[in-house]
């Protein structure tokens, strides 16, 4: 299945103000049609750049091969004048594949790295009917939603000053399924600071909130990024019933699909098998490359990166 457009909310303009607010440092390629860039900073005052999801390019393949040859022109210009060691992309497999043949050309090193953002996800087409979308629930997932109803869960929009409640069970989610979150101002920053396009919602149970999410409705699509629930209501089936209404709302605002935002088997086979409950279709990017500009420092790097991670894990 293909999006019905290539906009994503990490190349948007909100969502660079997002990053702002964090003291990230950001610059917008001029060469490409959605290019937001993060710098960071590497040791002898070197940096790289990292394009999540980017860089982007629209029109026909002639003014798309013209965006990437002069995006790959001013990611060599900015190597001399910010001392860039590399640019850390994120394409789409459309934009990947002229990016591919225009460094082969550029003799520019594509090199692939691990990945930032899901290389999968799991998308919805809400372009269906309501009651198709229904069907295409897993029976499992469909029973959860309607005991969640039956047992008296109500889905309820929240805002900045019902965080703590966000928060305190975004910790109890993390510590239960032990897996990394963000520190509490990422999430107070996206909570306060995302305007119409980052909405909190809750689950709750007779006035007390159970479940939570946080949602990304923007362009043509509405996103789940974080989600967390108390284990000790697990048998109400709160998160199943908080999607299926976040589906709902998307569609009624005429948001074209709804993206699970990563799936994978093998790191979260639990959360992925949620997800996969509502249907939908898995969508594949090719990942995350690094586009070498500096090669003798880059492979400096990279090997004490590596040098780094096997004492972490003698440690």
């Amino acid at each position: 299945m293909k999006t019905s457009s290539k906009q994503h909310f990490l190349q948007s303009d909100f969502w660079s103000e997002i990053l702002r607010r964090e003291g990230k440092k950001i610059i917008n390629f001029s060469s490409s049609d959605l290019a937001m860039a993060v710098f960071k900073n590497l040791p002898g005052s070197y940096t790289y750049c990292y394009l999540a999801r980017g860089p982007i390019f629209f029109g026909n393949e002639e003014k798309r091969s013209s965006g990437v040859s002069a995006f790959l022109k001013e990611s060599t210009s900015l190597s001399k004048t910010e001392k860039l060691v590399f640019v850390r992309i994120e394409p789409s497999f459309e934009d990947f594949l002229l990016i591919k043949e225009f460094a082969k050309s550029e003799k520019i090193k594509l090199q692939k790295t691990i990945d930032l953002q899901p290389q999968k996800t799991l998308i919805i087409n809400l372009s269906k009917e309501l009651g198709q979308l229904e069907k295409e629930l897993s029976q499992k997932t469909r029973y959860n939603i309607r005991l969640a109803e039956k047992k008296g869960v109500v889905i309820v929009k929240g805002s900045h000053r019902e965080f703590s409640d966000f928060w305190r069970l975004m910790q109890m989610t993390g510590e239960r399924d032990s897996f990394g979150i963000h520190n509490e101002a990422h999430y107070r920053n996206l909570i306060e600071n995302g305007g119409d396009n980052l909405e909190l919602w809750f689950a709750k149970f007779e006035n007390q909130i159970i479940a939570a999410g946080i949602f990304c409705f923007f362009g043509d699509q509405a996103t789940y990024l974080h989600g967390a629930s108390d284990h000790n209501w697990r048998s109400l089936m709160a998160p199943q019933l908080l999607q299926w209404k976040i589906i709902q709302e998307a569609k009624q605002r005429g948001f074209l699909v709804y993206d699970f935002y990563g799936i994978d088997e093998k790191k979260w086979p639990g959360v992925t098998r949620f997800k996969k409950g509502f249907g939908g279709e898995i969508i594949e990017y090719p990942g995350t490359y690094d586009l070498v500009l500096r090669p003798s420092y880059y492979y400096f790097y990279q090997n004490l990166r590596l040098l780094y991670r096997k004492i972490r894990k003698l440690l």
